[in-house]
């Protein structure tokens, strides 16, 4: 009887599975059989499945490590459905940490022989987030109109919150219009958890509280399938409930499956709700810079969240090569919101250019940068202060070296710092200073080095120069 069955779902299979593919919308009226193939190995049943699943398509469940794997091995087999839902993974963390160069490898085939999806990716690129191509907002559309126009799903929503956004071609009302034909398809997520969105911003339907009701249940069902954007947004409604508890759970499972804006909202939550029963969602400083780090990762971020992040970042990047290959994003993200007047960016730069090894990232090492950006930053934190006194002391033990060091450490101890206030840390630091480092120390702490104004000045200047800050009006 089950060899029957077995036979029976595999005729069936091979009689739909030409009837219609999941990246255009379309559910696979055989989906048993269909998994059954995925299992067995089969390229085009793998991709097939693992788009049905990233799309919780026909009940299919969201499971972002069974998808990644499913679209590897579909690619590897040559398949081009495979490496454009591979390419998917790569640029949107889906089972895997984003690697937006890896994306563009694996689309450049299917792109060339027109794939839709491949299309759309390649809009993707164009928005300019991770330095593969220029942005270019006409390409973005030009692509995804090429791609909606040969059935991809995807593009048509990316089409839609276009017209809802201020650009150009804005008109709210078309875009709406667009996502509820998505939302009614029950083809993408995405389209009402953005259509729900929406209908809370823009008050223009007569028809509101029903189509209102009918997303929430919607995005309830999606969040029960794990649909990251679904649980995010299920998220956003029960926190301006006020039911912060289940807004935090909610973020945390959408985080756990890979939504950088999930990872953003508890980062916001902890940094600013710092209020009564809520001020301990997470507490610690590492937690904080962990959330902020993996919201970046998934492209989330404001300059606050991005120095958090930066924190992790110049932290852990002596034994993590993966964080290491985002330093060259992360230096240009940090300067372009070091000039909209950022000054705590300083503080991560520093730490970027001083603690970067040879080893990994030479190109990264650069100490007088680094001293410029801290020394300009001693004016806010205990912490600059003691950074640059450590980089003062690790460098050749020149008479202006120690005397630097030893300012520093005095800041960063006047200021509180527990490691500078230690007897321990005070008598080893003495043993290193020369009566002439000593006596050019006391001058120094005298002219006010390191938070003086001239001295921050001075950095300023060279900060100016290498293009760090913007020229003083």
């Amino acid at each position: 009887m089950k060899h029957f069955v077995s036979l029976w779902l595999c005729f069936l299979f091979c009689c739909t599975t030409l009837w219609g593919q999941a990246w255009k919308g379309e559910v696979n009226p055989a989906l048993p059989a269909l998994k059954q193939k995925a299992e067995q190995g089969d390229p085009a049943a793998m991709a097939e499945y693992a788009f049905h699943s990233l799309r919780c398509m026909g009940g299919v469940k969201f499971q972002p490590n069974r998808i990644f794997d499913l679209f590897t091995q579909s690619a590897e087999a040559g398949n081009a459905e495979g490496q454009v839902g591979l390419a998917h993974c790569y640029c949107f963390s889906v089972g895997t940490m984003r690697d937006v160069r890896k994306a563009e490898e694996l689309i450049r085939e299917p792109f060339a022989e027109g794939h839709p999806v491949a299309l759309k990716i390649m809009g993707y690129f164009y928005f300019g987030f991770h330095g593969v191509k220029e942005r270019d907002l006409n390409k973005v559309k030009e692509f995804n109109e090429k791609s909606a126009a040969k059935g991809c799903v995807a593009a048509k929503y990316n089409l839609a919150i276009g017209y809802t956004q201020d650009r150009p071609e804005k008109d709210v009302e078309r875009g709406m219009n667009e996502l509820r034909a998505l939302h009614d398809s029950r083809s993408f997520p995405l389209a009402s958890a953005y259509l729900f969105k929406c209908l809370r911003e823009h008050q223009i339907w007569v028809d509101h509280e029903e189509v209102y009701q009918d997303c929430v249940q919607r995005i309830s069902e999606y969040a029960k399938m794990d649909e990251p954007s679904a649980l995010y947004r299920l998220g956003v409604f029960h926190e301006d409930a006020g039911d912060l508890e289940n807004a935090v759970g909610c973020y945390a499972q959408s985080a756990h499956l890979g939504n950088g804006n999930a990872y953003y909202a508890i980062w916001r939550i902890n940094h600013y709700r710092r209020d009564g029963e809520y001020r301990n969602v997470w507490a610690k400083n590492r937690d904080r810079g962990n959330l902020a780090l993996r919201a970046y990762q998934w492209g989330t971020w404001n300059p606050q969240s991005l120095a958090h992040a930066g924190w992790e970042i110049t932290r852990v990047q002596s034994s993590h090569p993966q964080f290491v290959k985002r330093f060259p994003d992360f230096e240009k993200d940090a300067i372009a919101a070091l000039k909209k007047g950022e000054c705590d960016l300083h503080d991560v730069l520093g730490r970027l250019y001083c603690w970067s090894k040879p080893k990994n990232n030479p190109e990264f090492v650069k100490p007088e940068w680094g001293k410029a950006h801290l020394l300009f930053h001693t004016n806010h934190t205990r912490d600059s202060a003691s950074i640059l006194s450590g980089v003062f002391f690790s460098e050749e033990k020149t008479t202006e070296n120690l005397a630097r060091g030893y300012a520093c450490s005095e800041l960063a101890a006047k200021r509180g710092h527990p490691r500078h206030c230690s007897k321990k840390h005070k008598d080893g630091m003495k043993k290193q200073m020369t009566p002439e480092a000593m006596k050019r120390a006391e001058e120094l702490m005298e002219q006010g080095y390191p938070s003086d104004y001239r001295f921050r000045k001075e950095a300023e200047d060279f900060l100016i120069k290498i293009g760090h800050l913007p020229p003083r009006r």
